[in-house]
C-alpha cells in the first residue's frame, strides 16, 4: 500500500482519458502527491472525457510538459498531409532519465546515497550469478 512519503507519477500524452484521471483522483484520495508527465498543449487543445470534466493537469500537484506540440507529431514530410514521428515517448524516458540524476544528486547531497548499478557491473554479461547477487543484496538491504 502506497502511503505518504510516496508519491506517485502519472505518464500520458494527452491526459485526458477517463483511466488516467480515476486513477489521478485515487492518488489524491490516499493523499500522496501526483506528479504528471503529459504533453500540456496536448491536454489544454483535447476536451476532457472524465465524467469529473477535469483532466491530469487540473488534479495533479506537479506538471511536467513533455514539450510535445498536440498531435504528438514531429515531423512533416513534403506531400503528406499530416506530420508523422511521435515525440512523446523520447520526451518521457528522457525527463524520467534526468528525474532520476536529480533524485540520486539530492539523496547524495543528504548523505543518503541511493543504490545504482556500478559501472564494472554495465560491462558484464547480465543474468550472470555475480549479476544476480549484487542485485539481490542491493535491494535486499534497502529494506
Amino acid at each position: 500500500m502506497l502511503t505518504p512519503p510516496d508519491s506517485f507519477i502519472i505518464f500520458s500524452n494527452s491526459g485526458v482519458n477517463e483511466v488516467v484521471v480515476d486513477m489521478a483522483l485515487e492518488v489524491k484520495k490516499l493523499g500522496l502527491p501526483l506528479i504528471v508527465l503529459v504533453s500540456v498543449d496536448h491536454c489544454r487543445a483535447s476536451a476532457a472525457k472524465h465524467s469529473s470534466g477535469n483532466k491530469l493537469i487540473d488534479v495533479a500537484d506537479v506538471v511536467l510538459d513533455n514539450c510535445v506540440p498536440a498531435g504528438d507529431a514531429l515531423v512533416s514530410i513534403p506531400g503528406l498531409a499530416d506530420p508523422v514521428g511521435p515525440g512523446s515517448t523520447v520526451a518521457a524516458a528522457t525527463i524520467v532519465n534526468l528525474l532520476k540524476c536529480a533524485v540520486a544528486e539530492r539523496l547524495t547531497a543528504q548523505g543518503k546515497p541511493p543504490k545504482v548499478l556500478p559501472r564494472w557491473m554495465r560491462t558484464c554479461s547480465v543474468g550472470s550469478q555475480l549479476d544476480r547477487s549484487w542485485i539481490a543484496a542491493a535491494y535486499n538491504s534497502a529494506g
